[in-house]
This record gives structure tokens, C-alpha cells and sequence, in this order.
């Protein structure tokens, strides 16, 4: 049977430090930087974002407006949780190995609502290479590009194409890869102080339920530190904790406007990862994190006091591991639940008076299967289901202009799912590639009827690996 090195779990014979050292990499990073991955729902860009659309709709700027109001909440980009089988094994010393993924995608949305359509669109080209230096230690880089877009049914196409910033994360590993000491730091090289138009397109796509990859492409001078423990408590049971903090730089958010100046966050998180050592057979994981966060200002003026944020995440997998060519099917379910406290605009409205709104609670179920089709081919379907409830964000204008059209709510369900195929590349690497057709439906908001959703995803994902 061919073993793809780069995919995860493509160790001959993982050992127990291997193994716990993905665990333990996982809780570091989780805590130090939730925006590993792109996805749903707690940047401090969305809330940026959304204090700019509340201030727009309170002037009553028309070149403002947005498609749907963004929650105030961090856009939290959602958390893949890593595969229970180990990683390869660490490479001897003073010998280097390169990992490098590029998984692309597309995603398009059709919002229908009082006999009118506006259609978002995203193409997300982003990029991490890994470079393995020595035994304990490891340099991540990631970055990447978008090309977005608005066009509602009667109006011209509004576009926000550019880089995204590039991150560096450094990870040193100790104790029998029991401990993860993490640092790293944003490069501030995205596209930032945006027009009126982009802006738009912007907010559009931090709405939580369209689960956009990319919702900001750049914010300011970020730093961040973090580390982890594993404590095996039995044969195949580890717990863990971890802990991290962000330090945000201000940036531009757009023309004319003053820098924001996004807080400083702290997290603390905590696991339990259940399995054979040898990574067959059925395993589970519960992982748990609480963020705090501290008060936002722009132009020296404090704005915004965002609510503390707990999530809680399941992966539960039955199979043999991440290769290509491994036998039999395989399954894999994911759930994940995140909730807020209520959150503090502190100068939005009239000075002196706060007001207070709920960000709601967003969740996500995931379940996938594959079967092989020989020692080089796996083929498999995948299904989805996301969530958002309780969040009271006023809703805002579908138009370009903002003077008229429907009025998208933020609470809503979506849905969907298609196949998906992955071939090996030899030892060295794999490819992937599969879509997903997507339903869903957005609550009512004031006098507006409900918004239909419609649309697709695609995706594809080259894994290269070089080195020993």
C-alpha cells in the first residue's frame, strides 16, 4: 500500500510522543491564533466592520450601505480539526523537510428576497508551507489572495480583489512533544483601507451562515504567543490544556475614517483526545476554548466592548487513517457550538449611551465518507450544516445604494453537500478536489420576507511534501 507523507497520518509507525504532539499543537493554536483558518465567525475585522455599517446606517450614508449587516462578534474562522492519526515522524536533526498545501476554493451565493437577487462570490487562492528544522522545531507561513465580489439583479458589479496578510508561526517542542511553545506574527500585506464600494463587499461577506473562507483581507501589525501541555492519562487517552494571547496593531479600515485599534485578546483552552495509539481504529475528540477580549477604539475613542466567547468542538472518526489507500470507509463527524456574551457599542449612537445587542449563537455539523477505489484513489461524499440564532444585528438594505430593496436578517440556517475525490501523488504528495450544492434560508427582518439562498462550492487541494 503507498503512503502519501504528505498527508497527515502517513507515519508507518506513529508513536505515542508523534501523536500527542498533533494534539498538543492544536490546543496552542487554538488559543494563540483563532484565525488559523479561514472560516465562520470571530475576527476583530467583523466587528469592525459592523461598527462602520451601523455608523453608515445611522448617517444615512447611501455609498455605505451594505448587502447584510455583520455581526459585531470576531468573524472566529472556523477550526478544522486536525486528523486523531499522528503526523510523520520528526525528521533526525540539523535535516530539513518542506510541506506545502494550496487548498483553493469557490463559493457563490444567490440571496432572493421581495422579487429581488444579489449574488456574492468569493475565489480564495491561499497558500502554507511548512519547513521542518531539526526535530523540534518548525516555521509555518501562510498568506494568500482573493477576488470577491457583489452584483445585485439591478445594479453594477462591485469587486474587492487583493492580497491577504502573511503570518509566520514558529513552533518549539519539548518534553517528549508533550509541550508546544508557539509564537508568531501577522504581516500587515493584505488590502486594507478600502473604499466605500469594498466596504461593501466587505460586510457582505462576513456574514456568519455564507461561511466565505476570507472575510477580511488585511488588518494591522499583529503578535502572538502561546503553549500547550498533554498529560496521557491512560493507553490512548490524553488530556490537554493550552493558553494564548494576541496582541492587534490599529490599521485603516477606510478612506476618511481613523485607524481601529482592536484590542488585545486572551484564551484558554482544554481537550480530551481518545483513541488507539496506533491511530485505527474509532477515535474522539472534545476541545474547549474561552476568549476574553478588552475594549476597541478608533481614533483614540473607546467604540466597542465585545462579549467573552466560549466554543466547544466534537470530531468523532471510525476508519484507518488519512492515506490515500487505505482500506475500507471511512467516516468523519464534526460538530461545533460557539456562543458570546452580549456586546458593547460604546459610541456608535448618541455619546453617553451604550447600546447593548446580542451576537447569537452560531453552529456547525459536519459528516463525511470515503471508500477506496484502489491503492491510489479514494472517493467519498460530504455533508454540511451550519446555523445562527439569537443574534438581534438590524438587518440593513440589499441595494447598492442602500435607499432601497430587501432587508437581509442574520439569523438562519443553511445546507448541503457533494462529492469529493482524492488521489495520491506517489509518497510525496496528494491531490483533492470536490463541490458541494448549498440551500438555505435567512430569517425575516422588519418587513421583509425571508431570504432564500442558493448556490455552490468548489474546491481543489494540492499537498507536496519534500525532505526525509
Amino acid at each position: 500500500m503507498m503512503r502519501c507523507r504528505a498527508c497527515p497520518g502517513s507515519s508507518a509507525g506513529p508513536t505515542w510522543p508523534a501523536r500527542t504532539a498533533r494534539f498538543v499543537r492544536a490546543l496552542s493554536t487554538r488559543a494563540a491564533r483563532p484565525d488559523s483558518e479561514a472560516g465562520a465567525w470571530t475576527a476583530p475585522g467583523a466587528r469592525a466592520l459592523a461598527m462602520v455599517a451601523l455608523a453608515a446606517l445611522i448617517q444615512a450614508t447611501p455609498t455605505q450601505a451594505t448587502l447584510t449587516q455583520a455581526t459585531p462578534a470576531r468573524t472566529s474562522r472556523t477550526w478544522k480539526a486536525p486528523t486523531r492519526v499522528a503526523a510523520a515522524p520528526s525528521p533526525p536533526a540539523r535535516q530539513l523537510n518542506l510541506t506545502f498545501r494550496a487548498p483553493v476554493s469557490y463559493r457563490s451565493w444567490k440571496l432572493e428576497a421581495d422579487s429581488s437577487s444579489t449574488t456574492v462570490s468569493q475565489l480564495h487562492l491561499p497558500f502554507t508551507a511548512s519547513i521542518g528544522m531539526g526535530k523540534n522545531f518548525d516555521l509555518v507561513i501562510s498568506g494568500g489572495m482573493g477576488l470577491s465580489s457583489l452584483e445585485p439583479d439591478s445594479g453594477r458589479l462591485l469587486s474587492l480583489d487583493g492580497p491577504t496578510d502573511v503570518i509566520a508561526q514558529a513552533f518549539l517542542r519539548g518534553a517528549g512533544n508533550r509541550l508546544l511553545l508557539q509564537a508568531g506574527v501577522n504581516l500587515p500585506t493584505g488590502k486594507r483601507d478600502l473604499q466605500a464600494d469594498q466596504l461593501t463587499v466587505s460586510r457582505a461577506l462576513a456574514h456568519p451562515l455564507l461561511a466565505f473562507r476570507l472575510k477580511q483581507y488585511g488588518q494591522g501589525t499583529d503578535v502572538n504567543a502561546g503553549l500547550a501541555f498533554a498529560l496521557p492519562l491512560a493507553s490512548g487517552v490524553t488530556f490537554g490544556v493550552g493558553a494564548g494571547r494576541i496582541f492587534r496593531g490599529a490599521y485603516p479600515l477606510g478612506d476618511d475614517m481613523a485607524d481601529f485599534e482592536p484590542s488585545a485578546e486572551t484564551a484558554i483552552s482544554t481537550g480530551l483526545d481518545v483513541g488507539r495509539d496506533d491511530g485505527t481504529g474509532p477515535s474522539a475528540r472534545l476541545d474547549a476554548v474561552h476568549r476574553l477580549y478588552g475594549t476597541d477604539r478608533q481614533g483614540g475613542i473607546s467604540v466597542f466592548e465585545p462579549g467573552n466567547q466560549t466554543e466547544l468542538q466534537l470530531a468523532v472518526r471510525s476508519g484507518r487513517g488519512d492515506n490515500v489507500g487505505s482500506q475500507g470507509v471511512r467516516v468523519d463527524v464534526t460538530g461545533r457550538l460557539v456562543w458570546k456574551a452580549n456586546d458593547q457599542f460604546l459610541s456608535a449612537t448618541t455619546p453617553g449611551e451604550p447600546q447593548a445587542t446580542r451576537p447569537g449563537t452560531f453552529s456547525r455539523f459536519t459528516a463525511a465518507a470515503s471508500f477506496p477505489l484502489g491503492s491510489h484513489l479514494r472517493a467519498g461524499l460530504n455533508t454540511e450544516w451550519s446555523g445562527f440564532t439569537g443574534g438581534d444585528m438590524a438587518g440593513s438594505k440589499g441595494s447598492v445604494s442602500g435607499t432601497d430593496g430587501p432587508i437581509y436578517g442574520i439569523n438562519g440556517s443553511v445546507y448541503g453537500g457533494g462529492p469529493e475525490l482524492r488521489i495520491g501523488l506517489g509518497r510525496s504528495g496528494a491531490f483533492t478536489m470536490g463541490g458541494s450544492y448549498l440551500l438555505g434560508t435567512l430569517d425575516a427582518k422588519e418587513a421583509a420576507d425571508r431570504t432564500d439562498l442558493s448556490g455552490f462550492s468548489a474546491f481543489c487541494s494540492l499537498a507536496w511534501r519534500t525532505g526525509p
